[in-house]
């Protein structure tokens, strides 16, 4: 398993944490006092799936659809948590804001990742295969 794979991961589960936890904080904020307990282990439980599928759908011998589509989410965990440290930390820009520009340019940038996990992927056969 590569560092780069375990990054991916890592991101996607963040990003599913984030995402999962504060909506279902917030659906339930009116209903319920501590919310937040309720949101903490919904956003654990989607971190987990999260993490469980990009290091199955990256693993040897996976199909070249499913390489993509995990490479498009890996990609979008990982920009989208990095967007949204830039826009907090360094630009200080509202978090609506930042959250909107993290999205589209996450969005743009799996689009690509999928694309190019197409094209750099060929059913788990290395370069060394196909050329020789």
């Amino acid at each position: 398993m590569k560092l780069k794979t375990l990054g991916y991961a890592f991101g996607a589960g963040v990003v599913a944490f984030l995402l999962v936890g504060v909506a279902v904080t917030e659906l339930y904020a009116q209903q319920t006092e501590f919310s937040v307990f309720l949101g903490i282990p919904a956003g654990l439980i989607a971190a987990v799936v999260a993490v469980l599928a990009v290091l199955l759908g990256l693993a040897d011998g996976s199909t070249r659809g499913r390489r993509r589509a995990v490479a498009g989410v890996a990609v979008f965990g990982v920009t989208f948590v990095g967007g949204m440290a830039l826009a907090a930390t360094v630009l200080a820009v509202p978090v609506l804001v930042s959250m909107l520009v993290s999205a589209g340019v996450s969005l743009t940038a799996a689009v690509v990742a999928a694309l190019l996990a197409g094209l750099s992927f060929d059913g788990g056969a290395s370069v060394d295969d196909r050329v020789g």
